[in-house]
């Protein structure tokens, strides 16, 4: 391969020189005959040299191949946890901006029920739980449980459409599967829980 790609070389070069030969001739002497023979001779030489180089050098890497599979194999792999590794990070952006996401809700809701208490989020249960703490409505939470007759008349069932709404636009930032609860003042018992725009549980009007 060597021997082609030097004789290659050395043909390119008499090419070159030939044109400035030919250049030469024609102006002082009027002759073109033998310096174009030269170059079209030198020009045959060089493109048959190259492919031959070339071919050679093609022969050679395949050649290479074949008796290293090893290497194969290794690219292969190495492509295989390269795609491994893209398809991680995406679900790690995935999840980072997940929590971005929930964090903000949890801000929103947070706002929205600043008058009635205080909003958490459970992350491992995709729950928004309201808790009622204003002395106002936990009186009125409270009387509503002991007279689910007076839901109406109290508020309540205006607060719990408030939720079950709001529970429904939750899908649009975050998806579906995320619940938002109430809760009893000063206790852990949920007495009303919506999600996706669905009722699940309404003590007060006796749905669980």
């Amino acid at each position: 391969m060597a021997i082609w790609f030097a004789i290659a070389l050395l043909a390119g070069i008499i090419f070159i020189l030939g044109i400035f030969y030919l250049i030469n001739s024609v102006h002082r002497y009027g002759k073109w005959l033998a310096p174009t023979i030269l170059l079209i001779v030198s020009l045959i030489v060089c493109v048959g040299c190259g492919l031959n180089a070339y071919h050679l050098h093609q022969e050679d890497q395949k050649a290479k191949t074949s008796s290293n599979p090893m290497r194969t194999t290794l690219s292969a792999e190495a492509s295989s946890q390269g795609g491994m590794v893209e398809n991680g990070l995406q679900v790690i952006n995935n999840g980072i901006q997940e929590d971005k996401d929930q964090q903000q809700v949890l801000k929103d809701l947070q706002q929205s029920f600043a008058k009635v208490g205080t909003v958490t989020f459970d992350q491992q249960s995709k729950t928004f739980t309201v808790t009622p703490t204003t002395d106002q409505d936990v009186k009125a939470i409270n009387y509503v449980l002991a007279n689910p007759q007076k839901a109406q008349q109290s508020g309540y069932n205006n607060l719990t459409s408030g939720i079950l709404s709001t529970s429904k636009q939750l899908t649009k930032p975050l998806g579906k599967g995320y619940t938002l609860q109430l809760t009893k003042p000063n206790s852990n018992q949920v007495i009303y829980a919506a999600k996706d725009g669905q009722v699940l549980t309404d003590v007060v009007n006796n749905k669980n």
